[in-house]
Order: C-alpha cells, then sequence, then structure tokens
C-alpha cells in the first residue's frame, strides 16, 4: 500500500524513521535541534558578541548532528535540482506573500503592530553572507524537529499521514516560538508569520524532501525583505 501522501513524489522519503538508528545517532540528531533551540532563545545576546559566530555555529552544529546520524550521507536530505523544483519555488514564493498581505490585513484588523525582525547587526555583503549561512541552520532545525516528532509519532502506532500532519502542525508552532524574541514577543505575529508562514518552505520539503528547495524559497524570501524590508519567515 502507497503511504505516500497526493503531493509527494514517488521514489522519496524521509529518512530515519524506518532504519532503527542507534541511540547514539538519535542522541546527535536530538542535540542538534536543542543545540539550536538554545541558541536561538540566547540569539540577541549571542549576536551582540559576533553575528557572523552566531550563523556559523548555528549551521555547523545541526550539520554535525545530522552528519553523525546519516553517517555522513546528504544525499538523504540533499539531491539535484530538477526542473520543476524551479515552479515550485517561484510558486511557494508567491504563496509565501500573497499569505503574508492576507495575515497583515487580519492582525491590522484586531489592531495589532508588527515588529521588525532583531538581530542582524552586520552590513554590506557580510549580511548577505550571515543571511545564507544562518538560513541553512533554520532549515536544518525545522528538518530535525520534525523528523524527530515524525519517527516517535510512527513508533508509538501513529499512521505515516496522521504522523505527518501533527509532526508539521508542531514544527511550525516551535518553530514560530523560537522567534519569540527577534519579534519583541508579538505573538499573534510570530504564530501566523513565523510559524504558520514557514509551511511554504515545510511543504517544498515534503513534496520533493530535498532541503535545498526549502532553503532556497527561504532565503530569497529573506533576500527580498533586506532589500525591501517586510516582515520575513
Amino acid at each position: 500500500m502507497n503511504e505516500l501522501l497526493k503531493f509527494e513524489r514517488e521514489g522519496f522519503d524521509f529518512p530515519f524513521y524506518k532504519d532503527g538508528l542507534s541511540k547514539n545517532q538519535w542522541i546527535a540528531l536530538i542535540l542538534g535541534f536543542l543545540i539550536n533551540a538554545i541558541m536561538v532563545i540566547f540569539s540577541l545576546q549571542i549576536k551582540a558578541i559576533s553575528p557572523v559566530l552566531f550563523a556559523v555555529l548555528f549551521a555547523v552544529i545541526p550539520t554535525i548532528a545530522f552528519a553523525y546520524a546519516s553517517k555522513g550521507d546528504f544525499s538523504l536530505i540533499l539531491k539535484k535540482p530538477v526542473k520543476k523544483d524551479i515552479w515550485l519555488i517561484i510558486k511557494m514564493i508567491i504563496l509565501s506573500y500573497i499569505f503574508a498581505f492576507l495575515v497583515g490585513i487580519i492582525i491590522h484588523a484586531f489592531g495589532l503592530s508588527f515588529s521588525r525582525h532583531m538581530g542582524f547587526e552586520v552590513n554590506g555583503i557580510l549580511l548577505y553572507i550571515t543571511l545564507a549561512i544562518q538560513l541553512w541552520g533554520e532549515e536544518l532545525l525545522k528538518f530535525l524537529l520534525f523528523i524527530i516528532l515524525f519517527t516517535l509519532l510512527i513508533k508509538y502506532g501513529n499512521s505515516r499521514k496522521n504522523s505527518m500532519v501533527i509532526s508539521v502542525a508542531l514544527t511550525l508552532v516551535c518553530f514560530g516560538l523560537l522567534h519569540f524574541n527577534a519579534y519583541s514577543g508579538r505573538i499573534a505575529q510570530i504564530l501566523l508569520m513565523q510559524g504558520l508562514g514557514s509551511i511554504f518552505t515545510v511543504f517544498a520539503y515534503l513534496k520533493t524532501k530535498n532541503i535545498f528547495v526549502s532553503y532556497m524559497i527561504h532565503f530569497i524570501i529573506d533576500f527580498i525583505s533586506v532589500i525591501f524590508p517586510v516582515n520575513s519567515f
């Protein structure tokens, strides 16, 4: 019986949940997520010391965790992009801005306000390099949390479909809440924009099983937001 959902591409599946990883491999994945999550909580303090160091550590730590768990097999999450990936990236970017526009109308209708992102204290070309590095860490952060939750839910008897839906929902909520300090604690904004708004990058990964595709969507959106200041995801 095919367990893939209709939007998922045939021939690709999530890593680890069928493989029976060792205890140490799972510990590596969990630590990779937890360390990055803690770094996000204290990101403003760490970036005050060195935003570049923060970005590098934020990307390197989950990369090492994944490398250990996968025994260096990055093909499990990185694949050569195909032509239809380009169209998927374009569609997800367009949908993300439509979503942001609609959410903005709703938030303003309730008399709430937006907060600009706090944290990037570098300028010029270094800003874009730092952004590119940090966003790789953010995409891995989401992946690690998703795959940990997904595997646990399946282990305890949930179907693949239900496990995916629940894991995605929890991942989006958690990712949004991790932006609490960066967006001055505006809970509606972080849950809707940074949390639910991340569904477009998450969907891209779920469809392609290629984190490069979700990374490119995330990077382009935030890159545009740097040039034309809006609330990034």
